[in-house]
């Protein structure tokens, strides 16, 4: 490919429903961070942890803090390009688990020349999972400055392209973009996730 990419892992949410900060709970042997980590740290340059909480500082990426508290990911994700040092950037959220390298790997290629290049699961878009170039800053920015936090709205707003992921794709799985948001998630995630073990899931 020859292009260097920035990763991003967003972390900063508040985590209400689970009761501590979801990317350091334990998901199997390793917080749930660790797995989008691990499918980044195989296809990135450079890795980023968009958080809040110093505790991050342990998995010895640079922790980048939210430049605006309290606006969800749209904050993290404006923190994280600002800092990136590549134009090409792979963002996902720490509560997505299932993600696999290979979902990123189809992704780029299909990105082109569109700012942004995100999963449609389902009818749904998942842009807390992507591609985003640096160039889409000025319209997240502009979001922003109007007091509109939503991502979705955003992507609106710029060239983007939605890649469908469909059932017969070699990466598929029916909970790659299950998001773990309560403790009952996490116990579902982890029955989930003894299924793949020694299969190479994430980094195949």
């Amino acid at each position: 490919m020859g292009e260097k990419i920035t990763g991003i892992i967003l972390s900063g949410g508040k985590s209400c429903r689970m009761g501590q900060d979801k990317g350091l709970c334990m998901l199997g042997d390793k917080p749930m961070i660790g797995y989008g980590l691990e499918v980044l740290e195989s296809l990135c340059d450079e890795i980023l942890i968009s958080a809040n909480d110093s505790f991050y500082e342990e998995f010895h990426y640079p922790v980048i803090e939210d430049k605006i508290r309290d606006i969800g990911p749209l904050g993290g994700l404006m923190s994280g390009i600002s800092e990136a040092k590549n134009e090409h950037i792979l963002v996902l959220s720490c509560d997505m688990p299932f993600v696999n390298t290979a979902l990123f790997l189809y992704i780029l290629e299909q990105k082109e020349n569109y700012l942004a290049a995100i999963p449609d699961f389902r009818g749904l878009i998942e842009p807390t999972c992507g591609y985003y170039h640096k160039n889409i800053l000025n319209i997240i920015e502009k979001q922003i400055r109007k007091q509109e936090y939503s991502l979705r709205k955003m992507l609106q707003n710029a060239n983007y392209l939605k890649v469908v992921i469909e059932e017969q794709m070699v990466f598929y799985t029916p909970s790659i973009f299950s998001n773990v948001n309560t403790r009952t998630d996490l116990e579902e995630a982890a029955e989930i996730a003894k299924g793949f073990q020694n299969k190479d899931f994430w980094t195949k």
